[in-house]
């Protein structure tokens, strides 16, 4: 990951987590939490490295979120 303050990320179907993983420390600290809200818990998610962007597409609504995640200090 292409990321200043993480190297790591889990998506589930409500959040997306940042964490900073300190392999000689043999710790993770969780960075961010960003929380998300699809129609009935239903979404694909597409994530591109490069850009270090996810895509959230709310499949039951047409919709598609996106997620700039080296941009998650601004709001």
């Amino acid at each position: 990951m292409f990321g200043d303050d993480f190297n790591f990320f889990v998506a589930t179907n409500t959040q997306i987590d940042l964490y900073d993983i300190s392999l000689s420390k043999q710790r993770a600290k969780v960075i961010k939490s960003i929380g998300f809200s699809v129609a009935e818990n239903h979404a694909e998610l597409y994530y591109d490295s490069l850009a270090n962007v996810v895509l959230i597409c709310d499949t039951q609504k047409g919709m598609v979120h996106p997620f700039y995640l080296n941009l998650y200090k601004s709001r």
